[in-house]
């Protein structure tokens, strides 16, 4: 079996690493792991390494770090501007894209939104929604964390992903075009932005806005998919494109 653990940044100067609680308890009391044990640690930059089991109780496990290297952030930067879904969707599409291997979601509040979101709530959910990244991660061994925004309005989302070499919005009323289409009619992007809507969709008057701003209206067939399919449907393109074509 294949272990595959997250470990705070600042263990890597060290020889001995102590993984956090968690890490600790998954891999002693859920995986039993034993002195001896050989797993892969990850900092969620891109640096991994080759460790060893040295110590292993039900709160804390120590390894002891030894071949070390960094895998280099993909060609292009796939990032997810998705309008908050309702219920606990948004946790499935975060365990997706990560491995899928999309580098940052940004949700976002748009007009039509449902669910929305009090300021304490925000930071709370961040702080679990980055939780299930690192897990996520750990089970499909990626060596970079997806990185997860805290949630704001639609006007801030656009206004960063301005910044997109290419900027991509899943449109139902306005004029669009197949994905697969816009996505082949020039070479691959260094960043590649997303933007999906809430399930009334967006506006016309956010999508006029998001198209002043560059973003390109593409559809994803005749059928109407629910927010979380579509994110999903659209990083899968994006990553077989673009990272694993």
């Amino acid at each position: 079996m294949r272990i595959h653990c997250f470990a705070e940044p600042a263990e890597w100067e060290k020889e001995r690493c102590t993984l956090p609680d968690r890490a600790a308890h998954h891999l002693s009391t859920v995986l039993r792991v034993r002195p001896g044990t050989r797993v892969t640690v990850f900092d969620g930059g891109g640096r991994a390494a080759k460790a060893e089991v040295i110590e292993s109780s039900g709160s804390s496990v120590v390894l002891r770090v030894g071949e070390r290297w960094t895998v280099p952030p993909p060609a292009t930067r796939i990032t997810l501007y998705l309008a908050l879904p309702k219920g606990a969707a948004l946790e499935l599409v975060l365990q997706k894209a990560v491995e899928l291997g999309t580098a940052r979601v940004v949700p976002f509040e748009a007009r039509r939104s449902v669910a929305r979101l009090k300021p304490e709530q925000r930071r709370r959910k961040t702080g679990r929604w980055r939780t299930i990244v690192r897990n996520a991660a750990e089970q499909c061994g990626a060596c970079r964390l997806t990185d997860v925004a805290e949630p704001a309005g639609f006007e801030s989302a656009l206004e960063s992903a301005r910044g997109e070499d290419r900027l991509l919005i899943g449109a139902l009323e306005e004029e669009r075009r197949p994905l697969r289409e816009v996505l082949r009619e020039s070479p691959a992007p260094e960043s590649v932005g997303l933007m999906i809507g809430p399930e009334g969709d967006f506006t016309g008057e956010e999508v006029r806005a998001a198209i002043e701003a560059g973003a390109v209206p593409v559809c994803f067939g005749d059928r109407i998919l629910r927010t979380e399919t579509a994110a999903l449907f659209g990083l899968s393109v994006l990553a077989y494109e673009f990272l694993h074509g």
